[in-house]
């Protein structure tokens, strides 16, 4: 095989691994897309309806996570016992690891505030967030960055509207950042 051949092979092999990386990082969009509906409904039904709102993040919980299963199932084809394959099992991983670090972080600092264990949950998602960026999309970063950053100036300026603004701008982020990943070019 000459070199001029050889060349050519690896300019094909690189241009089919970037045409397979862009679509898996436009599945993640998906992903992204529910969760922002998930916020968007679940904070405002915290900010207007506080009394329902353990019975609403528990059923938008249980739909997130079905559509996750779901979700991994169909872009990565598993079924049967190993139905959400490497992938799934990562995102299952690090959601038990920040809720149970969450949880340890409640009950070692004896958190009891309502408020306060939102802050500890929506920070916590914005790091996650923002450590996955690292490693799969910049919208990841990007993500984490304007969520932590949300909740910084609402906790601090607008205490009274804090749910409201989380749902609008942080649900509102993960929708605009699966648009933004979903719309990439091939």
């Amino acid at each position: 095989m000459s070199n001029e051949n050889t060349l050519q092979n690896l300019k094909e092999i690189k241009s089919v691994m970037s045409r397979t990386s862009i679509k898996i990082s436009r599945k993640s969009g998906w992903f992204f897309l529910i969760w922002g509906v998930i916020w968007l409904i679940g904070f405002g039904v915290t900010q207007f309806a506080a009394d329902l709102s353990r019975y609403v993040w528990i059923g938008l919980n249980v739909i997130g996570i079905a559509s996750n299963i779901i979700l991994v199932r169909k872009f990565y084809g598993k079924t049967g016992p190993h139905a959400l394959g490497g992938m799934g099992i990562k995102m299952a991983l690090v959601s038990i690891g920040i809720v149970a670090f969450d949880v340890l972080l409640v009950i070692l600092f004896q958190i009891n505030a309502p408020d306060q264990i939102v802050v500890l949950i929506v920070l916590s998602t914005a790091l996650c967030y923002f450590f996955v960026g690292i490693f799969t999309h910049w919208n990841g970063m990007l993500s984490g960055a304007l969520l932590a950053a949300t909740l910084v100036i609402a906790k601090l300026f607008f205490p009274d509207i804090m749910y409201l603004l989380i749902a609008v701008f942080g649900g509102g982020v993960f929708v605009l950042c699966g648009t933004l990943i979903m719309a990439q070019k091939e």
